[in-house]
Order: C-alpha cells, then sequence, then structure tokens
C-alpha cells in the first residue's frame, strides 16, 4: 500500500552547487603550486633533497594503495549492487579467514618497514653535527620577533665576533652547522628549500645542517614555524647562498667596524644612536679611544645595517620611507608589545619613542651609512 506522504528529495541549487564547486576547485588549485618561495618540493640543498626523496617514496606508495583499495571498493560495490528482480542472497563472508588477514597484516607491515629506512636514515643525518675545517659554524639566537646570526670563528683584530640579524648569509657547497637556541619561547628554525624545519628550545641547544647546491642572487626564504606570539608571522628568514669568493668579501666587509659620520646631519644620529637606541641595540664602532661595542645586545645588531636588504624579521625592505615610519611608531608596521618590556633581556617589540621629525630623520642618515 502506497502512503499519500513522501519525503521530498533535497536536491542543492544550481548556483549554490557551482559556487561550492568553484570554492573547493579555488583551495585544490591553491595547493598546487610548485613555485612558492617556501616550497619543499623544490629543494636546493642535500638535505632538503633527501628530505624531497623520502616525500616523493611515501606518496608513491601511497598512490599505490589508494588506488587499489579505492578500486576494489568500487569493483565490489559493483559487483555485489542490489539488482532488481534477484534473489536476496547474502555474499561469501570472509571474516575468519586466516590467510587474507595475514596478508593485510604482512604487507601494510611491508610498506611501513620500506618507509622507514630511507625515515630514520634522514632523521639521524639531520640530527648529525657535522665536524671539520670545512664546516661554518654559525649560531642562532630566535627571539620575539627576529633572528639573531653569530659566526664564532670569523672574528675582527680586535677578537669581536661577526653579528647580523635576520639575513644569513653562506657560502656555497659548503656545510653549514647551525647551533640554535633561543633567548624567549620556543621558536622552529624552516628554510623548506635547504632543510626540514627545527625547534629552538630555551636552555638547549639544537643543530641543523645546510648544504647549498649553488649560488644565487635572489635569497632562499624561511619562517619561524612554531607559534610565538603576537607577531609571529612577521618573523621571517631570508638566507642568502654566495659562491665562496663573494662570501669572503662579504665577511671582509662585515667585519669591519662601523664609523662615526662627520657629515653633521648623521653624526646628530649617531648622538640619538648613543642616548636613545643603545639601550637595547649594539654595534662595533670605530671611536677615537680604538674599536668599541656601543650599546646593548637586545635588539638586532646594527653595525652595517644599511647594507641589509630587509629589516623588521626581514619582514620590510630597507627603504627610507619604511624605515622612517618603523622608527617614528614601531607597532604601525609590525604588531608588538613594547609595554611588556619588563626586563632588558625580554623585549617584546621597539617601543616609540617620540623622536621629532627632525630626530628620525638624522637617525634614518646614520643607518643608511652604516654599510
Amino acid at each position: 500500500m502506497n502512503s499519500r506522504f513522501h519525503t521530498p528529495s533535497r536536491r542543492m541549487h544550481p548556483r549554490r552547487l557551482f559556487l561550492f564547486t568553484l570554492t573547493f576547485s579555488v583551495l585544490v588549485l591553491s595547493a598546487c603550486a610548485g613555485n612558492g618561495p617556501q616550497s619543499a618540493i623544490e629543494p636546493a640543498g642535500k638535505m632538503a633533497e633527501n628530505i624531497d626523496k623520502t616525500w616523493d617514496l611515501v606518496l608513491m606508495l601511497a598512490t599505490i594503495v589508494f588506488f587499489l583499495v579505492e578500486g576494489a571498493l568500487v569493483v565490489t560495490i559493483w559487483k555485489f549492487r542490489h539488482k532488481k528482480g534477484a534473489d536476496d542472497v547474502r555474499p561469501k563472508q570472509i571474516h575468519g579467514n586466516t590467510a587474507v588477514e595475514i596478508a593485510w597484516t604482512i604487507i601494510p607491515a611491508l610498506i611501513l618497514a620500506i618507509l622507514a629506512v630511507p625515515n630514520v636514515k634522514g632523521i639521524l643525518e639531520i640530527r648529525t653535527v657535522p665536524v671539520g675545517d670545512d664546516v661554518l659554524q654559525v649560531q642562532v639566537i630566535g627571539h620575539q620577533w627576529w633572528w639573531e646570526f653569530r659566526y664564532p670563528d670569523l672574528v675582527d683584530d680586535q677578537g669581536n665576533v661577526l653579528v647580523t640579524a635576520n639575513e644569513l648569509y653562506i657560502p656555497e657547497q659548503t656545510r653549514v652547522n647551525l647551533s640554535m637556541t633561543s633567548a624567549d619561547v620556543i621558536h622552529s628554525f624552516w628554510v623548506p628549500k635547504l632543510n626540514g624545519k627545527r625547534d629552538l628550545v630555551p636552555g638547549k641547544t639544537s643543530n641543523l645542517t645546510l648544504i647549498a647546491d649553488a649560488a644565487q642572487e635572489e635569497p632562499f626564504f624561511g619562517q619561524c614555524a612554531e607559534f610565538c606570539g603576537l607577531s609571529h608571522a612577521d618573523m621571517r628568514i631570508k638566507v642568502y647562498v654566495k659562491s665562496v669568493a663573494d662570501f669572503d668579501a662579504w665577511t671582509a666587509a662585515q667585519l669591519l667596524p662601523a664609523q662615526i659620520p662627520t657629515d653633521p646631519i648623521a653624526k646628530a644620529g649617531y648622538d640619538t644612536f648613543v642616548s636613545t637606541c643603545a639601550a637595547c641595540h649594539a654595534a662595533t664602532v670605530q671611536t677615537p679611544n680604538g674599536v668599541e661595542i656601543i650599546g646593548k645586545p637586545y635588539a638586532p645588531n646594527l653595525t652595517h645595517f644599511g647594507s641589509r636588504n630587509t629589516f623588521g624579521g626581514a619582514t620590510f625592505e630597507n627603504t627610507t620611507e619604511l624605515l622612517t615610519q618603523w622608527i617614528h611608531d614601531p607597532s604601525s608596521l609590525k604588531p608588538m608589545n613594547p609595554d611588556a618590556n619588563i626586563i632588558p633581556e625580554r623585549i617584546l617589540g621597539m617601543p616609540s619613542f617620540g623622536l621629532t621629525d627632525a630626530a628620525v630623520a638624522e637617525l634614518v642618515a646614520l643607518l643608511e651609512g652604516w654599510k
């Protein structure tokens, strides 16, 4: 007996279906770009290449398993679908079939064993600290929200270590050992095209090896990959890979002390730097008394600030306009919390010092001249 009542079919409106399909397609396609600045599928160094090969193996095996399982599912659905007029007979059951259960236990175990070999090898390789005279040692210190790079083996005549911020320079085809720690919270160093990510934990030291294949003009981009507070997204990294000769030239230039300007505008900026900026920033300066480190090491070292392409955690181009705005009101460019600068060792952002336009222009002239 047919009922007078029936459940109406619920069909998606064509317009909604179109919007859903369009949105889903955009999301899928956005994940298909292989030429992004932080793409892990375009390795440019030995360590990253090993990770990429492991990924390729996992993808290949996972694809095979996917099509085998989904294919078996489709065949099963088609073969045992309900047929009009057919007897309601259950298909043969395989529960308790020892051979089948052994097979689907051994096969996944073999697949996992195959995947374990390159994974374990890669993990051990990443964690192995390279040794030898040919290894470039770099100390990496993560701060909220910028990076400090120190080259302990590269020193000037006075024994001052080469220190820079946010932009890491390394020579091509050279083993580089990053000895990393954090000054405040947990950070994670990640330059996808050169290696995997590694955490920086306060009070502990972790190591990461970089080996870049070849020098290039454009930098490799990286990012702090562990949420570390307000400006986590603006804690970026740029790695410049140079030829050995160019790296040596860069090193020689960076080890030279900054000069006290003779230009009156920049000289006034230097006086402001000493009286104000040096409370947090340091610079190696040639003074009448010799080479001295002026200031405190709580914020990025400014010795050769003018030679850098970016500032503010490698987030902003080093232009006169942006630098002027930064000195006037840093938080207008980058979310920070300078009111929480309770102790000198824990800087949570550069405050606005209320400097006049003239004083800011003088500081800009100083910093742009320190190349």
